[in-house]
């Protein structure tokens, strides 16, 4: 077979395929595929087999785009959910450090310099509980991974 029908021969079947995959999409029978595939290519003949290597060429190329996706879909999930983990990690551990704050207090009449109006106060923190659930969600997590 020279290069110019293997080529001709290579359209036809991409042609072909297109329509067998708009058809099949839509739920039409092997034999409703192949009238309509003879109609719009204008064939003298194609086979039932012909229709079913066809679908079945497009299932295999579908699936194996479907497991190239799927692979990227749960490698950006998995990045997502150790994005928010290292964040709620460094939550927690904020939450834990000491602070200093100012609270305002008036007792009587205030005086004339404001002294006794400020006071600093220094708390000691011992975590948001807040953040508790989480802890344990990834204490657990952490514990199967190791």
């Amino acid at each position: 077979m020279s290069a110019a029908q293997d080529k001709k021969q290579r359209q036809m079947k991409l042609a072909r395929l297109e329509i067998v995959a708009q058809l099949f999409k839509r739920g039409y029978s092997r034999r409703k595929i192949r009238e309509e595939v003879k109609n719009r290519l204008d064939l003298k003949s194609y086979s039932l087999g012909t229709v079913q290597s066809d679908v079945q060429t497009l299932l295999a190329e579908w699936r194996e785009d479907r497991i190239e996706n799927t692979d990227d879909l749960v490698q950006l999930e998995l990045e997502r959910i150790d994005d928010a983990v290292r964040e709620l990690w460094e939550q927690w551990e904020k939450s834990k450090t000491d602070y200093n704050k100012t609270q305002r207090k008036q007792k009587g009449s205030p005086s004339r310099d404001g002294s006794d109006l400020n006071q600093d106060v220094s708390d000691r923190a011992n975590g948001n509980r807040g953040y508790l659930p989480w802890r344990c969600f990834l204490y657990r997590r952490d514990t199967k991974a190791a």
